[in-house]
């Protein structure tokens, strides 16, 4: 410098610099802090707003999985259910069958599917009550419609597709296939009475006995007041000479089905009691219950139960001695299948007559 005072204007002008330039540095700086300060406020909000919570999120989830269900049950086509109707006439048919009312329940079943001609289940019931009655080419032609209404089983409910297995397989005489598919509804039914009739049955039909008669007293248990599971255990106590025990439970049997002013009912319980008397060789008490057993199936118009108690009655005459009457009986039940188109009895009753 020349002079004291050029160095003080350098000073000066300097001093000036720098001023402005700690302004513009403290303007950043509190432009900075008020931006940090922002952000964390911004950053305090957001945490001190209320979230959602847990049971609000689960809340969600499950509203969202229900839709997609009912979505999914609303496309796929929903399991048969018979009208109201019809599963009253259903009821009360599979009722008669078990009682072994095979005349009253292949009316009553018909009437079921009358009411709705796409009951399976009915027809399946229906070709089983057919097959006692012998009623065989009928039979067959009802479980051909049960194969075109229910091909695959998948449009029915769990226990009524396991029900038309038990049924098919019984019409089928596949017994063994029934009994197993019988047991498994009594697992998934355990309280069912009626279901340890129907295995009761099928273990009958099957040839064997001590099985049969362990489910028809757990009938009982389950309900002492079932008539059936009490005349069909009587059945068997007297095929193996049990005469006690079958005795009481064709009483018991007796007495509930006159309770319920059952006549078809109380016929068997007479024919059961005569076919009884028969293999002990009482053949005038059995002749006396088979006569009483062929009026009251006379007053219900019962003609399979009608024709099968005359050729028991037949026997009686022949072994009475009385051959004019047992030849005119047995030709008349011959007469008597023929006219109903029951094979099976009329084969029975022309063995009869020729001996």
């Amino acid at each position: 410098y020349q002079s004291a005072d050029e160095m003080l204007a350098d000073l000066r002008a300097a001093h000036a610099a720098l001023s402005d330039n700690d302004s513009y540095r403290t303007e950043r700086l509190t432009a900075s802090k008020a931006k940090h300060s922002s952000t964390l406020i911004t950053l305090t909000d957001a945490l001190k707003r209320p979230r959602l919570s847990l049971g609000l999120a689960l809340i969600g989830i499950a509203a969202a999985a229900l839709i997609v269900w009912g979505v999914v049950r609303w496309l796929q086509p929903q399991p048969y259910k018979a009208p109201a109707e019809a599963q009253r006439w259903y009821d009360s048919g599979t009722a008669a069958l078990r009682d072994g009312l095979f005349s009253q329940a292949s009316n009553t079943l018909e009437q079921a599917i009358n009411a709705d001609g796409n009951f399976a289940l009915a027809h399946a019931r229906y070709a089983e009550a057919l097959m006692e009655l012998d009623y065989v080419d009928k039979a067959k032609d009802e479980l051909l419609r049960v194969s075109t209404l229910a091909p695959d089983r998948t449009g029915l409910m769990p226990l009524d597709a396991l029900y038309l297995e038990a049924i098919t397989a019984s019409v089928r005489r596949d017994f063994t296939s029934a009994i197993e598919a019988y047991k498994m509804l009594a697992n998934l039914s355990p309280k069912d009475p009626q279901v340890y009739v129907d295995l009761g049955r099928a273990y009958e039909n099957n040839e064997e006995p001590s099985k049969a008669i362990e489910s028809y007293v757990k009938a009982t248990e389950l309900d002492p007041q079932y008539a059936t599971a009490h005349l069909r255990a009587g059945v068997l106590y007297g095929r193996q000479q049990a005469l006690p025990s079958a005795t009481a439970a064709f009483d018991k049997a007796d007495q509930i089905y006159q309770a319920l002013g059952k006549v078809e009912g109380r016929a068997e319980v007479f024919y059961q009691r005569g076919a009884l008397f028969i293999r002990s060789g009482k053949i005038a008490e059995a002749r006396q219950h088979l006569q009483q057993a062929l009026e009251l199936s006379q007053a219900v118009n019962s003609q399979s139960q009608r024709i099968k108690t005359m050729l028991q009655l037949v026997y009686v005459f022949r072994h009475e001695g009385k051959m004019e009457q047992a030849e005119k009986l047995a030709g008349d039940a011959v007469n008597l299948a023929q006219v109903n188109n029951m094979e099976g009895m009329t084969a029975r009753g022309l063995v009869e007559l020729g001996s």
